[in-house]
């Protein structure tokens, strides 16, 4: 038998455990650090197991979340009914998330953390990474974790030297433009990656919500589930299936395009993502949060003539959008052009003195 191949947010791999399930009965509870509940039951089909929603007598395991029960010390009603199923003669294992993982040939998150180095432990190194510059040396490209869950991010011991490298500019006072123009001149130029344009798209390609198979519920009725379950990734799936089955409904209904290429674009499915954004757009060619998405999208793809062009239509409709002359400063940043940087700095903190990156672009003021 072939070795299953398994996608998870830890990284690709490969195991050998084909039939570890084989005519299992696993149901999840609590939120999953590792991956999301769909890619688990995926997962666990995959080896031969079935994942039912709920419990019942024939259930063999009731997997709990490292984000759930054992960090919170709470009981899910999943868990208590396993409970009251075993008094009555049941044989479910309640096992924890860090015992699937090694059942399935994963690492456990005390093996990622002895492999690699997480993030939080990094800022306790180097005091002077706060989480904003993190964020904003992740912007420039500099910093990338080798591994992302669904709770942390693992660096390698490599990445280290970046780490370092920066906390020891900050300590010398030096600006944080500098600082990343110089780490990235010592990094080898990454490829640009090119999505497509819309009128690249072959003729006659419709995205796949427009065969309407007519769910029982209202638009605005999926459109509330998706939106309820659209803020982790550990309900990203149900969220998913909610605006989709919303879109069925009505191909026009912008708010669930947009949050549906939200979610792709979190999951890092950017030709998805994007070809929502332009549908959206076709509807609603003046919503400056769409031109914000897809400025975002092609910036991360290093395409920043395109990402500038999105950005400043965002701020054409909406010329106080704080966040969109944040990120357009950055893209200037990174093509040299500092004081097209230094304009949208002094917008931003005109905007919103006290947001989010306020001290990120005072920081750069003080530099020019």
């Amino acid at each position: 038998m072939k070795p299953v191949e398994i996608n998870s947010p830890q990284v690709k791999v490969m195991t050998s455990k084909t039939n570890v399930f084989m005519n299992q009965s696993v149901v999840f509870t609590g939120q999953l650090s590792s991956m999301t509940r769909k890619e688990a039951q995926n997962l666990t089909r995959q080896l031969g197991g079935a994942t039912p929603p709920a419990l019942a007598r024939n259930t063999t395991y009731l997997v709990i979340g490292n984000g759930g029960y054992l960090k919170k010390i709470t009981r899910s009603q999943k868990l208590k009914r396993a409970e009251e199923l075993n008094e009555k003669g049941a044989k479910i294992n309640i096992i924890s998330e860090n015992l699937f993982l090694e059942m399935v040939g994963l690492d456990t998150e005390y093996k990622l953390e002895n492999k690699y180095y997480v993030l939080s432990d990094i800022i306790k190194l180097y005091p002077n990474l706060r989480n904003d510059r993190i964020r904003y040396f992740q912007r420039w490209g500099l910093l990338k974790p080798a591994i992302k869950t669904n709770t942390s991010q693992y660096f390698e011991f490599k990445d280290l030297l970046i780490f370092r490298k920066i906390d020891g500019y900050l300590k010398q006072g030096k600006p944080l433009l500098a600082i990343a123009k110089g780490l990235r001149n010592q990094i080898a130029p990454i490829k640009q990656l090119r999505l497509p344009f819309e009128e690249e798209l072959p003729r006659g390609r419709i995205l796949e919500f427009r065969q309407p198979s007519a769910p029982q519920k209202s638009v605005e009725e999926w459109y509330d589930i998706g939106y309820e379950n659209d803020t982790t990734p550990e309900t990203y799936d149900k969220a998913i299936d909610a605006y989709k089955n919303a879109l069925k409904l009505d191909p026009n209904f912008v708010p669930a395009a947009i949050n549906l290429g939200n979610i792709y674009y979190e999951k890092g499915e950017r030709e998805k993502a994007r070809d929502l954004y332009l549908h959206a757009l076709k509807l609603e060619p003046h919503n400056y949060k769409i031109f914000f998405n897809l400025g975002n999208l092609y910036d991360d793809l290093n395409d920043f003539s395109t990402a500038l062009s999105y950005f400043n239509q965002a701020i054409q409709q909406q010329p106080l959008y704080a966040d969109a002359h944040f990120n357009i400063a950055i893209v200037y940043e990174k093509i040299g052009m500092k004081q097209e940087a230094q304009k949208h700095w002094k917008l931003y903190l005109k905007i919103d003195s006290c947001g989010e990156w306020a001290e990120i672009a005072r920081e750069h003021l003080k530099e020019s």
